[in-house]
């Protein structure tokens, strides 16, 4: 009996002195790190960091060009849409939506470069017909080639939409060639 005790004391201490190490190890990590404050509104961000090596193949996620970290995507000559954002308008608020205002970083590498930044809803329990469509158009935003250039919009939704219906963000090319790029990009509520 005193056996089984000394293992369990032994046991309790071992887990106790690990999760110490843990709590130190996460506590200098936190302190020598700014964490970025977090919008209430915010339905999704993404650098394209996280998407790397979680089963997403896709020509669109690459490391040619980012503003942040290593990762962007891109739409070109050979990648007509981008990896995008899905999920369902219940996941994404437990209010109706009203609007979404979405916001990224893009960079056109030539004058060919012409795409658009795509909000959508989808009925699935209609074959997946259009609700709605709209686009910023990254053309008309940005200026200057091969410069990183803030776009944003916001997308005013129509008051049919519901619950189960989907909502899709996505980068889709609308010109020949030239690559157009996006990171950083936020969604959020308004």
């Amino acid at each position: 009996m005193t056996l089984s005790l000394l293992a369990l004391a032994n046991r309790q201490f071992i887990r106790l002195v690990a999760g110490s190490f843990l709590l130190a190890g996460a506590t200098a990590c936190s302190s020598s790190t700014k964490e970025e404050a977090v919008p209430a509104n915010l339905v999704t961000r993404n650098d394209f960091e996280a998407v790397e090596g979680w089963g997403v193949v896709s020509p669109s996620l690459t490391k040619a060009k980012a503003r942040s970290g290593r990762y962007a995507i891109k739409v070109d000559g050979e990648t007509e849409f981008s990896i995008g954002y899905q999920n369902t308008l219940l996941q994404v608020s437990n209010s109706k939506l009203k609007k979404l205002h979405v916001r990224g970083w893009a960079l056109l590498t030539g004058p060919q470069a012409k795409a658009v930044l795509v909000v959508q809803v989808t009925d699935p329990a209609k074959g997946g017909e259009q609700v709605y469509w709209e686009a910023l158009d990254i053309r008309g935003e940005v200026k200057t080639l091969n410069h990183w250039t803030q776009v944003d919009k916001d997308f005013v939704l129509p008051a049919t939409i519901g619950p189960n219906q989907e909502l899709k963000i996505y980068m889709w090319r609308t010109g020949p060639d030239d690559a157009t790029y996006l990171d950083d990009l936020e969604i959020t509520k308004g």
